[in-house]
């Protein structure tokens, strides 16, 4: 493994362990970063409802698969290179696509407008570097 590789790795697994980190905390009440949950539920999802805590949890587990798979576990062979690939093929169309596609998958209503700036000055270059370092990181 590259020197490279190693640092995109550990990237993109610390990226997916603090969005595990954070769905925790949500999914437990907290309304962190922001004051309110009303204030959290326009920035992140862009309505006025804060998904329940089975959502956050789910997403919680998710990111915690995700970082050890961004990490090297699984090894290198073929299967965890694909499941890699996917992986980086996920982050990669949720930051093509940007979050209004991703809320309608959701059954959400539209999004604010303070979700959509966020999502285009935050959340898709986030999600475009996660993808990066992933798919840098699956090149072992």
């Amino acid at each position: 493994m590259t020197t490279l590789s190693r640092v995109a790795a550990v990237a993109g697994s610390t990226a997916f362990a603090a969005s595990a980190v954070v769905h925790t905390m949500w999914g437990l009440g907290s309304a962190w970063p922001m004051r309110t949950r009303a204030e959290l539920a326009d920035a992140v999802v862009g309505s006025n409802t804060v998904p329940d805590a089975r959502a956050c949890f789910a997403v919680a587990g998710l990111s915690v698969a995700a970082a050890a798979l961004a990490a090297g576990v699984g090894g290198s062979g073929r299967a965890a290179q694909a499941a890699r690939f996917v992986l980086g093929a996920g982050i990669l169309a949720r930051g093509t696509a940007g979050g209004r596609p991703a809320t309608k998958v959701l059954g959400l209503p539209e999004p604010s407008a303070r979700f959509v700036r966020l999502d285009k000055t935050l959340y898709r270059p986030l999600c475009l570097g996660v993808a990066a370092a992933v798919f840098t990181a699956a090149r072992r």
